[in-house]
């Protein structure tokens, strides 16, 4: 169980080890740092049962105050979730995607078009077989793309067809 001095005096005690971490070396924080790895390491069946225990405890309004609190941080820092987004999606960061964008001239690869035409801006199209990112389109070319499942055969039997109505 957590100690009753450091349960009446969390505040105190952070602050503790915050002076002290201060006073250590580079290479002590960094030791430090490794052991505390190696800890949660031995230690993570243990603490996740904690964690859920304590999660279990929570209220229906301390959900909802939480869950609300959450929501209002990503709002407030949306470059934080695209950027997560395209981490987890892409492999890229919001960096590399903006570079790919302006060098293909900050629009639309297919059409040229220079705004995204949806609401959530524009549409990352990578391939599916090696998850790698060809190009920034616009929504409606993403959406042509999308329906033709990048079956060039498809693709050609519509350009003919429009071909054929001149």
């Amino acid at each position: 169980m957590t100690p009753e001095w450091y349960t009446n005096n969390r505040e105190k005690y952070r602050e503790y080890w915050q002076r002290a971490d201060k006073k250590r070396s580079p290479e002590q924080r960094k030791q430090r740092y490794l052991a505390h790895k190696v800890w949660q390491q031995r230690n993570r069946e243990d603490q996740n049962e904690k964690a859920r225990r304590r999660f279990a405890k929570r209220t229906e309004e301390q959900r909802l105050r939480t869950n609300a609190a959450r929501r209002d941080w990503v709002r407030r820092n949306p470059q934080w979730s695209r950027n997560k987004h395209l981490k987890e999606t892409y492999g890229l960061t919001l960096e590399q995607w903006e570079a790919l964008f302006t060098a293909q001239g900050r629009c639309c690869a297919f059409c040229k078009a220079t705004e995204p035409k949806h609401k959530y801006g524009w549409a990352t199209d990578h391939c599916h077989k090696l998850n790698k990112v060809r190009w920034i389109l616009c929504h409606d070319c993403n959406l042509i793309l999308g329906r033709c499942k990048e079956n060039m055969d498809h693709l050609r039997m519509i350009i003919s067809g429009f071909e054929a109505l001149r």
